[in-house]
């Protein structure tokens, strides 16, 4: 299979970055005039998305690789995906940001390898329609939702062909 790759969108998350940061100045402006609490909640708050934007742009890898290995998406945090363990893949969207969903054979070997805060929100997902594991699609260059789906199961169905070729 042909590695694909699909990286974060650097406009995207320089736009962010400075948004972010102008409110982070905002609210810093706010604590010197006397807003104390609300000042130091935005402060904080941008502050903590200038530095999640920063980090999305200073990343070199790709944030999903999809090659022999499986799937590999970098924020999802249980390593790569083999093949073997995926069933099925359908692409979906909530209030309009693209994702696939995988549904896997057994989901907890990898939600077992999660800090149980994780393991946490990405259960929620079920309550949301999801299942347990999905690849986020939304701010990656070039990442169509049907495209990436057609792709998962077009090599799903060849490793299923070459099974039943060798049986």
């Amino acid at each position: 299979m042909e590695p694909h790759s699909f990286e974060a969108s650097a406009t995207k998350h320089g736009v962010l970055l400075l948004v972010a940061l102008a409110f982070a100045v905002s609210g810093a402006w706010m604590v010197a005039e006397g807003e104390g609490a609300i000042g130091w909640f935005v402060f904080a708050f941008f502050g903590l998305c200038a530095g999640v934007f920063a980090r999305e742009l200073s990343r070199s890898q790709p944030r999903i690789t999809i090659d022999d290995a499986g799937i590999h998406d970098r924020t999802l945090g249980v390593g790569p995906i083999r093949w073997d363990d995926i069933e099925d893949a359908y692409a979906t969207s909530i209030g309009g940001h693209p994702f696939v969903c995988l549904v896997l054979r057994d989901p907890e070997v990898y939600l077992d390898t999660l800090s149980p805060v994780r393991r946490t929100l990405t259960r929620a997902n079920a309550a949301l329609g999801f299942h347990e594991l999905s690849l986020n699609l939304s701010g990656l260059h070039g990442a169509n939702p049907h495209e990436i789906q057609a792709l998962i199961l077009s090599e799903l169905n060849a490793r299923q062909r070459g099974q039943a070729d060798r049986s």
